[in-house]
Parts: C-alpha cells; sequence; structure tokens
C-alpha cells in the first residue's frame, strides 16, 4: 500500500511541473508575438481554447485593423512535446459571417470549434 501511495504521489508532481511547463512555454510563445507587433499600431493578439476530454486546442489570431487575420497558429496535443504551429488556412481572411459560414460548413472539430467561438466573440465585439 505503501508504494502505491509514493507512485501515486511521484505521478502527481510530475503532472504537476509538466504543467507547469506548458504553461511556461505559452506564456512565452504569446510574449514573443506580442513583441513582434509592439509599436505597431492596429493589431490585436486574440486567443481560443476548445476542450474535450483529454484533448484540447489553443489558436492564435492575430488580426489587423480591418479585422483580416495576419498570423494564425494552432497548439494541440496531449503531451509536452506540443508546441504552436503556423495555421495558415485562414490568413488574410476577414473575420464576418462569411468566414463563419465557411468554418461551420467544415468538418466538426476542435479546431473549428475554437475557430467559430472566436469568430463569434470578435463579430459581438466589433458590433458593440
Amino acid at each position: 500500500m505503501e508504494k502505491i501511495a509514493v507512485l501515486a504521489s511521484v505521478i502527481i508532481l510530475l503532472q504537476l511541473i509538466l504543467s507547469l511547463y506548458q504553461v511556461r512555454y505559452y506564456n512565452r510563445f504569446i510574449k514573443k508575438l506580442t513583441k513582434k507587433y509592439e509599436g505597431s499600431h492596429g493589431y490585436r493578439l486574440r486567443t481560443e481554447v476548445a476542450k474535450k476530454y483529454y484533448s484540447s486546442v489553443v489558436i492564435v489570431v492575430v488580426l489587423d485593423e480591418q479585422h483580416r487575420i495576419v498570423e494564425c497558429f494552432s497548439y494541440s496535443g496531449l503531451t509536452i512535446f506540443s508546441k504552436f504551429k503556423i495555421y495558415d488556412k485562414y490568413v488574410g481572411e476577414k473575420i464576418d459571417n462569411h468566414l463563419l459560414n465557411i468554418i461551420k460548413g467544415e468538418k466538426p472539430g476542435l479546431k473549428s470549434t475554437a475557430f467559430e467561438t472566436l469568430i463569434c466573440k470578435e463579430m459581438e465585439t466589433v458590433t458593440r
């Protein structure tokens, strides 16, 4: 019984350390991206997360003043070895109902769910 308690403690500690590593990686990536646009007028950074059971997807989008996607990245996976990857499928597209309808017509998945949520939130802030 004692060995099980020690093993469980080691697993919990290892999970904590790896979770901290993922948060640190995310923060560094966002900081690097914001520094890239520092001093540039009219750019905004938007992020969205979609989760399902044990997997999740993080979408990071840079928008210009015309609400066009300038840069887009996605992070998905179950391990700490996952990294942000360039996701240029929607680069150059304007955040509007047309793009929302395109995404709704695609194969359902976490990326499309995250994008749909991000677009709805962005359109909500634009209309206010």
